[in-house]
């Protein structure tokens, strides 16, 4: 998302107790990157850019969520017919 943080790049330096931030948070991607200075991290905060990308795409989430739903409830609808099948198969052979 290119940003860094809640509010801003300065959330994590209560986290890690010093001017640093994830390597995550850099612009250009390098090992330690996070120990540099502020000119190379993100500014944007991830809070704003990632409410601003679920509602535009609310849409898709919800049709990911429904699906995800509907493959639980056929799940555990088969698991029950399964164990039914086995119980009455049970009592048959006893």
């Amino acid at each position: 998302f290119r940003c860094c943080g809640v509010s801003n790049y300065t959330d994590w330096f209560e986290v890690y107790n010093t001017t640093r931030v994830p390597d995550s948070c850099c612009l250009e991607f390098s090992e330690n990157c996070g120990l540099h200075s502020p000119g190379t991290w993100w500014k944007a905060p991830c809070y704003e850019t990632v409410k601003i990308w679920l509602q535009e795409n609310l849409l898709a989430v919800g049709i990911f969520g429904l699906c995800t739903v509907l493959v639980q409830i056929l799940g555990l609808t088969f698991a029950m017919t399964m164990y039914c099948q086995v119980v009455k198969a049970d009592t048959y052979c006893a």
